[in-house]
């Protein structure tokens, strides 16, 4: 199950960073859930990165999805 967004994680940083180019049906329709797991939390981040360019994945929740989920 979580092998297919983990083989997306390092493709879906955009190169490119535009608040301008905000996806507002996704982020409509994709909340991040409550008091999200750590699993939610890179899931969430990892289909925003592959659905929307407003926002990278944080840095932190990057350092620790290359630890838990090395190439």
């Amino acid at each position: 199950m979580f092998d297919n967004y983990i083989k997306l994680a390092s493709r879906c940083k955009p190169a490119i960073i535009d608040p301008m180019k905000i996806n507002a049906e996704w982020h409509k329709k994709n909340k991040m859930p409550k008091n999200p797991t750590e699993e939610q939390r890179i899931k969430w981040h990892i289909a925003h990165a592959k659905n929307c360019a407003c926002w990278p994945i944080p840095k932190k929740l990057q350092e620790i999805i290359d630890k838990k989920y090395p190439s």
